[in-house]
């Protein structure tokens, strides 16, 4: 992450994500937080809306 931003984007993005129930993204500490559904969603498309979040 490069700015406050790319971290509120990162939220929406998972935000999107059917199966995703709650998500944190830090940007001073460069971690983010999410719960979700296994059955719902998978940690691969979790990673990849984290890569591209639109």
């Amino acid at each position: 992450m490069t700015c406050a931003a790319c971290a509120n984007r990162i939220e929406k993005g998972l935000n999107k994500l059917e199966g995703v129930s709650e998500e944190t993204v830090n940007f001073a500490i460069e971690q983010a937080s999410v719960t979700y559904t296994p059955a719902k969603v998978g940690l691969p498309q979790i990673q990849q809306k984290i890569k591209s979040p639109r």
